[in-house]
């Protein structure tokens, strides 16, 4: 009697997970013909109107102290090389929205034919902020990830600091991002006007300076002082600092004496379509395939 009960048991188990089985996959088939059709339904969705032909560009970001790669960012390239705001002057916020979502479909899927996520490094892509206000869900993000087989804790949403946030529209953003393990960089801070009190309220896990504090930097006392500051703040409290637009080795040793250990710039290498850059970075004795994340993150996920 008791065999006889523990082999129905058995057998309705052994259904139960080959319903389970057949129906995730069910799911990740669905999703995966969603974000794949969309890309090309989005290019003639935009009022009618087909948005402009573009490729994705990867540019690497550096982690000086330890000689590796920690972020490609993918950025958008026209046929002619125009860049995302020139191929979207002019474009109406609905059809900006759909060519932004396009664009990071289109990354994701080009950063996972590279194996971008094997070398260890994260991809960053770039939001328009706010896109949805409080309706912005991460959750789309991860399922437009995961359709292309792109494991979506393997991003970093960046935001532009330039963009006027409502504070609990931006805690919104990043409490999104952290529920599914994406981290949040402030791009071009100190370019805009929300400054410390935008750093205050929303505590990413990354800032950016912009190139503005960058560039000659090694001839300017004023801006060392204030990246040397903002740096060891950024430190105290647990958030990475990257500083972009670097151009010369003397800019990168000046920032390397002020505390700032994440570079990107043509120092390195220009952004690439054709692939992550490999023999520039090898040249310059960088580390493309670690496979190690950076150390740094263990923290801001627990945050």
């Amino acid at each position: 009697m008791r065999s006889s009960c523990y082999q129905r048991v058995k057998f309705e188990v052994t259904v139960l997970a080959q319903w389970l089985t057949w129906n995730t996959w069910k799911v990740k088939l669905s999703v995966a013909t969603k974000f794949t059709r969309g890309i090309g339904d989005l290019r003639k969705m935009s009022e009618g109107q087909e948005l402009p032909r573009f490729s994705v560009a990867f540019q690497p970001i550096v982690n000086v102290e330890h000689n590796h790669v920690c972020y490609y960012e993918a950025l958008t390239r026209g046929d002619g090389g125009e860049g995302f705001l020139a191929l979207t002057g002019g474009m109406s916020r609905r059809q900006l929205l759909y060519f932004d979502r396009l664009a990071r479909m289109e990354a994701i899927k080009r950063a996972a034919e590279l194996g971008l996520a094997a070398t260890g490094a994260r991809l960053s892509l770039n939001l328009l902020s706010p896109v949805d206000g409080l309706k912005y869900s991460a959750l789309e993000m991860v399922e437009m990830a995961e359709s292309f087989g792109f494991p979506a804790n393997r991003l970093l949403i960046e935001l532009n600091e330039g963009t006027h946030f409502k504070p609990q529209v931006l805690q919104h953003i990043l409490a999104e991002h952290r529920r599914y393990g994406i981290l949040t960089a402030i791009d071009d801070f100190g370019s805009g006007h929300s400054g410390l009190n935008l750093l205050a309220l929303s505590r990413p896990e990354v800032v950016k300076i912009d190139m503005v504090l960058v560039r000659s930097i090694e001839r300017d006392f004023i801006r060392q002082s204030i990246v040397r500051a903002f740096t060891n703040v950024c430190d105290s409290i647990g958030i990475e600092v990257i500083a972009e637009g670097v151009e010369t080795a003397e800019e990168l040793m000046m920032l390397k004496q002020l505390g700032v250990r994440r570079i990107q710039g043509y120092y390195f290498a220009k952004p690439s379509l054709s692939g992550l850059s490999v023999s520039e970075l090898e040249a310059h004795g960088i580390d493309c395939a670690s496979g190690a994340m950076d150390v740094s993150h263990a923290a801001s996920w627990s945050r």
